[in-house]
């Protein structure tokens, strides 16, 4: 049905096309300005297939793109409040230099893409070696993930997600700490190279969790102010 209107559509424009040419020849009787400025129109036409085509395709995905990324951010901001939060703060009472993280969100006045930057230069070269001091801390943490189990699938299936890159790596290495800690229940038979590898995994989540954090906050500061105040007042790196 749509090839046989879009093939309707080209020929009532190819027959407009022919009868305005016969109306101007029925008026002027004069050839040769008609095939000159058919000619002149004609060498125009690749000018404007790049300008339709390529110019205002890229201004249209662009807009797209955005589009997705807006929608994108609503759904990270989800995800912080379901989970993301809470690991921020479990990660930080098991982080030696937490202190020192909440200092970078603390300095910042600065939120415009200069004082970001800034700010997120200090963010990768932080620490975040993650320690459970012992096998309950552990647990908790894998039962907490075993909850939002169903939470994270749903949130892999979104088809937008490859649009934002930091957050697909944050969502995948969460989801990767919960399959680890799924294969180990038995917390005492864990070796200690198996324990450092957990919490490297830990520490990996810990990092994403914090660069995009900030980046999230970023979005809420230029987009929902209101929000951002929330964000700031239920920050768990204060």
């Amino acid at each position: 049905m749509k090839n046989r209107s879009f093939l309707f559509s080209v020929v009532a424009l190819v027959c407009f096309s022919a009868g305005m040419y016969g109306v101007q020849y029925a008026v002027f009787h004069d050839t040769h300005d008609m095939v000159f400025y058919f000619l002149q129109d004609l060498a125009f036409l690749p000018i404007s297939v790049i300008m339709v085509t390529f110019i205002i395709d890229q201004m249209m995905s662009r807009r797209q793109k955005k589009q997705i990324l807006e929608k994108m951010n609503f759904v990270v901001g989800v995800f912080y409040s379901e989970l993301g939060k809470k690991l921020l703060a479990t990660f930080g009472g098991m982080n030696k230099n937490t202190a020192g993280l909440c200092a970078i969100f603390a300095e910042i006045t600065d939120w415009s893409d200069t004082g970001i930057r800034q700010a997120a230069r200090k963010l990768e070269a932080h620490d975040y070696a993650v320690t459970f001091a012992d096998a309950q801390r552990l647990d908790e943490v894998r039962q907490f993930l075993l909850q939002k189990r169903g939470f994270m699938v749903q949130l892999l299936e979104n088809a937008n997600l490859l649009e934002h890159e930091t957050f697909t790596n944050l969502l995948m290495s969460t989801f990767h700490l919960m399959e680890e800690l799924t294969e180990r229940l038995n917390t005492a038979a864990i070796s200690a190279d198996d324990w450092k590898h957990i919490e490297n995994d830990a520490r990996r989540v810990y990092a994403f969790l914090a660069i995009d954090w900030l980046q999230y906050l970023k979005h809420l500061n230029a987009n929902y102010p209101y929000l951002f105040k929330f964000a700031l007042a239920t920050n768990p790196l204060k």
